[in-house]
C-alpha cells in the first residue's frame, strides 16, 4: 500500500493538506482508497473547490510551481508539496497524476502494485 514509507506517507499527506488548504471554505475532501484489477491500488484524493486551469495542472509537479489561485490564498506556500508527491510516487514506482474533479475542484491519484513500493 501506499503508506509503507515515511517518504509515500509523508506525499499522501501533502496532497490530502493542499486539498484541504486551498479548498474554498465549507467545501469537502474526499479520501478514497481502493483495489484495482491486476493486484494493483487507487488512492484518489478529490475537492469541490473552485479548481485551477486544466493546462496549469501538469505544471504542479514542478519543483516551486504554483497556480495563481494558490498565491492568493495561501500566500506563504512555497510550492513543494505537489512536487514532493510526485518524485514519491517516482521513486516507487507508483504513478501520480492531476484532472479536474466532477465535484468541481482537483482530483488526485496515485496508482500503483498492492504488493508495495520497490526500494528507494
Amino acid at each position: 500500500m501506499p503508506t509503507r514509507t515515511p517518504l509515500t506517507s509523508k506525499s499522501n499527506s501533502n496532497v490530502a493538506c493542499n486539498a484541504v488548504r486551498y479548498n474554498r471554505s465549507g467545501g469537502h475532501v474526499a479520501v478514497i482508497l481502493e483495489p484495482t484489477p491486476s493486484d494493483r491500488f487507487s488512492l484518489r484524493v478529490l475537492d469541490d473547490g473552485p479548481g485551477i486551469d486544466p493546462g496549469a495542472l501538469s505544471r504542479l509537479v514542478e519543483r516551486g510551481a504554483r497556480a495563481d489561485q494558490a498565491r492568493t490564498r495561501a500566500p506563504d506556500g512555497q510550492g513543494l508539496g505537489r512536487h514532493i508527491a510526485y518524485r514519491a510516487a517516482e521513486l516507487h514506482g507508483f504513478r501520480l497524476t492531476s484532472r479536474p474533479s466532477e465535484q468541481g475542484g482537483i482530483e488526485v491519484e496515485l496508482t500503483g502494485e498492492r504488493s508495495g513500493p520497490r526500494d528507494a
